[in-house]
C-alpha cells in the first residue's frame, strides 16, 4: 500500500501525565518501525554534509480520549476486516519491570480485561478515520 493511502494516528489516555504519554508514544512508535520499516524515509544530508536519520514519511497525529474508549477502539479495529494494524500499550506493560514479566502477565490477561493507555493505528485512511476521526488532538 502506498503511503499516501495510509493514515496513522496515536490515541492516548487523556488522563496520562505528559511524561508517561511521551513514553507510551515512543514505545509504540518503535514497534511500528519494526513492523513497517518501509514507512521510514531515507537519511537526509544537511548543507554542512551532516547526515540525519530518516523519519517516518506520513504524519502521526497524537489524539486523546478516555481509557475505556481506547479499549473500545482497539477491539473494533481488531475485530474489523479492514486490515488496520494495531499497536497497543497497556497497564499490564506499564506495570512490568522486565520483558519476561510482561509476557507472563499477558498470557494470563483476557483481551477485554486489559486497560489500554495508548494505541497506534495504521491502515487505509477511510477505515482509520471511521474509528478515530472525531477524537481531538492531545493538548
Amino acid at each position: 500500500m502506498e503511503t499516501q493511502d495510509l493514515k496513522c494516528a496515536i490515541v492516548l489516555d487523556e488522563s496520562l501525565p505528559i511524561g508517561v504519554a511521551a513514553n507510551v508514544s515512543a514505545i509504540m512508535g518503535v514497534s511500528l518501525g519494526k513492523i513497517l520499516p518501509d514507512i521510514v524515509g531515507a537519511d537526509a544530508e544537511d548543507a554542512d554534509g551532516v547526515m540525519h536519520s530518516g523519519i517516518v514519511e506520513i504524519p502521526i497525529p497524537v489524539l486523546q480520549t478516555s481509557s475505556s474508549n481506547i479499549g473500545e477502539i482497539r477491539h473494533a479495529a481488531h475485530d474489523s476486516a479492514d486490515g488496520i494494524l494495531v499497536v497497543d500499550f497497556s497497564e499490564v506493560a506499564q506495570s512490568c519491570k522486565a520483558y519476561e514479566e510482561y509476557i507472563k502477565k499477558m498470557a494470563k490477561a483476557t483481551s477485554r480485561g486489559i486497560a489500554y493507555l495508548g494505541l497506534l493505528l495504521i491502515g487505509q485512511k477511510k477505515f482509520v478515520n471511521k474509528l478515530i476521526g472525531s477524537l481531538p488532538l492531545m493538548r
